[in-house]
């Protein structure tokens, strides 16, 4: 995990480890939500050859630190999505969403905390940014 003490210098944390990289991590929750939304048939990650598939999305972690310049720290987060449909080969969509979540504590647990509110966050403008390109008549609470 990054860290920012002054503008525009991100640290590493000295003791951490990533069970996977961000954007993969992203990622299956993204397919998880949209699993469990029921309006797809499957959602699939990775490359499935011999799958006959209608859309692809694809994320790009653009930002992921703690920043420290402010008290409360906060965590930032900001990604980009892009919804293609691959039938007609056109790009339904591109948003970059972006989160300024407060910590609860100026710690590293403090960031993880903010980090699961963040993707909490992403996940629900997820499902709208997918769900309006594709179900245009579906609306979410």
């Amino acid at each position: 995990m990054y860290y920012q003490q002054q503008p525009y210098q991100l640290q590493s944390f000295s003791k951490n480890a990533w069970l996977n990289t961000p954007s993969n991590m992203i990622t299956s929750n993204i397919a998880e939500n949209l699993n469990q939304l029921g309006y797809f048939k499957a959602v699939l990650t990775g490359i499935n050859p011999g799958v006959d598939i209608t859309y692809i999305l694809n994320n790009r972690v653009l930002s992921l630190y703690q920043d420290f310049t402010q008290k409360p720290s906060q965590l930032v987060l900001s990604v980009e999505l892009t919804l293609i449909d691959s039938k007609h080969k056109q790009v339904l969509g591109s948003q970059i969403f972006n989160y300024r979540i407060p910590c609860t504590e100026d710690t590293p647990y403090g960031g993880v905390i903010a980090a699961n509110k963040a993707l909490a966050q992403l996940l629900n403008d997820t499902d709208r940014f997918i769900l309006s390109a594709t179900f245009p008549a579906v609306t979410l609470k």
